[in-house]
């Protein structure tokens, strides 16, 4: 989950690491057999285009005292804390992927990544089902918790995608506010669909915005040129195609 992208964060100052999920290459990776959403809860995937305002949704449910799990901080935290998977991953790179303090060397994991495609991948397996643990470890602890919280009568955790039915459905982002807090966990993630980490949700949402919108927003907040800009979305899985995929979508132009 750390591989184009990452590689966009290590040449160019200007960029955070606040984003390494965005293009990861997940092409040829093997099929995983992630766990199924727990019953008695709402699981709901948050994903979206580089650019297209999904931590900025997010926000607004935290603010509604939502849970959101988001990914990326999530994988991040793995590859710098865990010591299986940093001896994991210094096997694949090398000794130098970790300074003498133990720092990850974003410049030495950038270097192996620009290999090839390949390379990408072994990183992909092992911090991706680490990730989809975690979360399926939050949400089985939300379940247990919701036991002894029952709904309001008449409460449906599924009303807002009920008119889905093979195109997703037009929501705003008040509906998902809306929902009981004891009851819903949202999962923040760019590669939702291009991880396979679907799987884990009960429903997606796709946050949309004009491919104008979406590459004004990335050249103000990252100082980079449109063809830049440009360079990064052609790296992600088409809006077209999250489209296709997803069970709802909030238009954040």
């Amino acid at each position: 989950m750390l591989s184009k992208k990452f590689l966009i964060m290590s040449n160019n100052p200007k960029t955070t690491d606040s984003h390494c999920l965005e293009t990861a290459d997940t092409n040829g990776l093997p099929e995983v057999d992630y766990p199924a959403p727990p019953q008695g809860i709402c699981c709901i995937g948050i994903t979206g285009g580089i650019g297209s305002g999904k931590s900025y949704i997010c926000a607004q449910l935290e603010a509604a005292g939502h849970q959101v799990f988001y990914c990326d901080d999530e994988a991040k935290k793995i590859i710098r804390t865990d010591p299986v998977v940093r001896q994991q991953l210094t096997d694949i790179v090398g000794p130098a992927l970790y300074d003498h303090e133990g720092h990850l060397v974003k410049s030495v994991l950038a270097a192996y990544l620009c290999q090839g495609r390949s390379h990408a991948q072994r990183i992909d397996r092992v911090v991706h089902p680490r990730v989809a643990q975690a979360f399926a470890n939050r949400a089985q602890a939300l379940a247990a918790e919701a036991v002894s919280k029952p709904l309001a009568d008449g409460a449906c955790l599924s009303q807002p995608f009920n008119a889905h039915a093979g195109s997703p459905v037009a929501i705003d982002v008040e509906t998902l506010r809306k929902l009981p807090t004891s009851h819903t966990l949202f999962m923040e993630c760019a590669l939702l669909f291009e991880a396979s980490f679907d799987r884990l949700v009960h429903h997606s949402v796709l946050v949309h915005v004009s491919t104008e919108t979406q590459t004004a927003r990335l050249m103000a907040r990252d100082g980079i040129s449109r063809a830049k800009a440009k360079e990064w979305m052609s790296l992600q899985l088409s809006e077209t195609d999250k489209m296709a995929r997803a069970n709802a979508y909030i238009c954040n132009e």
